[in-house]
């Protein structure tokens, strides 16, 4: 087993875009409804064709033991119910592969989301304090959603620091 010391990135629209899109509700709101008491954020994502939506609720996994992508689902959309910090592993897309040596590890605030574009290998979420809900969407493809996973040659433990 592989121990990885790591410093997760802080998760911005710009170091994430090779892998999708960032959802936040940092900046300028769209509109003000119900009397003033309410704001909304709209037209953040826009996608065609079959929906699939559920909740996930997971725990830290730690080691990490493989990767997995969807081919034919267009996107993957994470957004947490709970607002608590997660880490996203991720690895871009190499043809068969991903490059086991050196996944990105990118650290989520509670407000944020996540889209993960089709053939991105990814893991799913690690809440960092205890269980959290994500709201899940997968876009288009084939449902139940396709998956093909990816084994490291030898698992990685990590500890951020």
């Amino acid at each position: 087993m592989v121990i990885k010391k790591i410093k997760p990135v802080k998760l911005t629209s710009d170091n994430f875009c090779t892998y999708g899109k960032v959802i936040y509700t940092d900046g300028d709101h769209d509109n003000l409804i119900n009397q003033g008491n309410s704001k909304t954020w709209s037209n953040l994502l826009n996608f065609e064709g079959k929906i699939n939506m559920g909740i996930l609720k997971t725990k830290s996994i730690n080691p990490i033991q493989y990767l997995e992508r969807h081919i034919l689902t267009e996107y993957q959309i994470f957004i947490p119910l709970n607002n608590k910090e997660s880490l996203l592993v991720v690895a871009e897309d190499n043809k068969e592969v991903f490059d086991e040596s050196n996944p990105k590890f990118f650290l989520m605030k509670g407000n944020q989301g996540i889209v993960i574009k089709s053939k991105i290998w990814h893991h799913t979420l690690f809440p960092l304090k205890g269980e959290q809900e994500y709201l899940l969407i997968n876009c288009g493809g084939k449902f139940p959603p396709d998956v093909e996973t990816n084994k490291f040659h030898h698992p990685i433990r990590f500890e951020i620091i």
